[in-house]
């Protein structure tokens, strides 16, 4: 009896630990619940924030977009837009090549796809330097994605310094006020401030700038200078070089300038009243002897 007991005992244990891992992978099915995965689209810059100074600016970003769909190997369209500052210029192209992308299709789980965004300010006017936002956006129906991109633009100061006509030789009388015009025009992207005028000259001579500083000359703009150049009153005729120059604490400009400087027309008609005169007092020497 004993040992039918425990062979009963046995069987029913063995039937037990037969029946356990049926019961867990049952219960463990039931758990399981299906998920179902959120359709989206990221795009991510390689270097969102990018800086150049004018001119020449030209901003180059690398953007890759990656699709998260409902099945794997699933695709869609994505038409792609630029929003950037008021008549800048952009455009969009494959990460090789240079065909203009106005689209372009995404697998779910096939990893990422580069693209490159051109942003270009304006070339007819000087952009103010600053930060400026351009958002890249991905739309595909009601699945859509974008990623803001910053392009940084530092100033620069330059001017260009020249005489008006591009007359770099002019004529003076020794003693006399002669003018003279010279134009300043700001090429930089700043405002350029405080600039002063100064000249290398002659002993003896003056030279006088009107006005004699310019306080502020805005970015594009430009200004026109009366120099009145002044040799001395005992200079002698022939020809000279002097220099003008104009500069800010940033930057400095100069030009040399040939001045031809002839003598008063009265000290040519004295020259011939001497030599006149000399010839009377000669005539009337040469007179009085002979009658002697």
């Amino acid at each position: 009896m004993r040992k039918a007991r425990l062979v009963f005992l046995c069987l029913c244990l063995l039937s037990l630990l037969a029946l356990i891992p049926s019961g867990l992978v049952l219960a463990q099915e039931e758990e399981v619940e299906e998920v179902e995965v959120e359709e989206d689209v990221t795009l991510e810059a390689t270097y969102r924030k990018l800086e150049d100074s004018y001119p020449g600016i030209s901003f180059e970003y690398e953007v890759a977009l990656s699709y998260t769909g409902p099945e794997y190997g699933s695709s869609r369209e994505f038409d792609l837009a630029v929003k950037a500052p008021p008549d800048w210029s952009t455009y969009i192209t494959p990460q090789y090549g240079d065909q203009r992308l106005l689209s372009i299709p995404l697998k779910a789980g096939m990893g990422s796809s580069k693209i490159k965004v051109y942003a270009s300010p304006p070339t007819f006017t000087m952009p103010e330097a600053g930060e400026y936002s351009i958002t890249l956006d991905a739309t595909s129906d009601e699945v859509s994605g974008s990623v803001e991109l910053l392009a940084v633009i530092t100033a620069t100061y330059a001017f260009n310094l020249i005489p008006v006509n591009d007359l770099y030789s002019t004529s003076a009388t020794s003693g006399k006020d002669n003018f003279y015009s010279i134009v300043i025009r700001n090429t930089g992207s700043d405002t350029l401030e405080n600039i002063k005028f100064s000249s290398i000259k002659p002993e003896g001579w003056s030279i006088d700038f009107s006005p004699e500083q310019i306080d502020e000359l805005s970015a594009g703009s430009l200004q026109t200078i009366d120099v009145n150049i002044k040799p001395a009153a005992k200079a002698i005729a022939g020809d000279y070089q002097i220099t003008l120059a104009a500069d800010t604490t940033r930057v400095t400009e100069e030009f040399k300038v040939r001045v031809t400087v002839q003598t008063p027309s009265i000290w040519g008609w004295v020259g011939i009243g001497i030599i006149l005169v000399v010839i009377a007092g000669v005539v009337f020497v040469f007179m009085r002897f002979s009658r002697r």
